[in-house]
């Protein structure tokens, strides 16, 4: 049933059918399970199991067997279910870590698109600058072109009409 060597206990798998009196398991005394499961009661739920007990008596210690036997098995079906609600948890901490990493890695290229356009903007800011300023001497410069082109044939046409007078 339940081996002890010091501060070691050992639970065997006859344990799990029998009536046998609880096993007392002191601090620091390491457990090892050979049954499917085993279910640990503190101090306090032992005493009002057996005031239970002492209260209704042996003829009615197969009722609270079964009582407690479905106590146990809600308890263990609680058990269950928290495991799967942890499971699903867990999953969903994965999912989410993943969605933060690929966000970030997509914030991080996004960040360093704007710089790359922000540089752009800043050197087509620039060649604007010039543009205007080129356009502006150009046109300057056409003016006065044009303008001594234009009294150039002035000049031309009053020497033209001197000459044929």
């Amino acid at each position: 049933m339940a081996q002890s060597n010091s501060d070691t206990l050992i639970i065997k798998s006859d344990y799990a059918k029998s009536y046998n009196q609880p096993i007392l398991a002191t601090k620091g005394t390491i457990i090892i399970n050979q049954i499917d499961s085993l279910h640990l009661v503190n101090n306090i739920r032992l005493k009002h199991y057996e005031e239970i007990r002492s209260v209704l008596g042996d003829s009615l210690d197969l009722k609270l067997n079964t009582i407690l036997l479905r106590y146990e098995n809600v308890i263990r079906e609680n058990d269950s279910e928290y495991n799967k609600l942890l499971e699903s948890y867990n999953k969903l901490a994965l999912i989410n870590k993943e969605y933060i990493k690929r966000t970030d890695t997509s914030l991080q290229v996004t960040a360093a698109h704007l710089d790359t356009l922000n540089t752009s903007l800043v050197k087509t800011d620039k060649h604007l600058t010039k543009t205007k300023k080129m356009l502006k001497k150009n046109k300057r410069s056409q003016t006065w072109q044009n303008l001594g082109i234009g009294f150039g044939g002035v000049a031309l046409g009053i020497l033209l009409g001197i000459f044929l007078n």
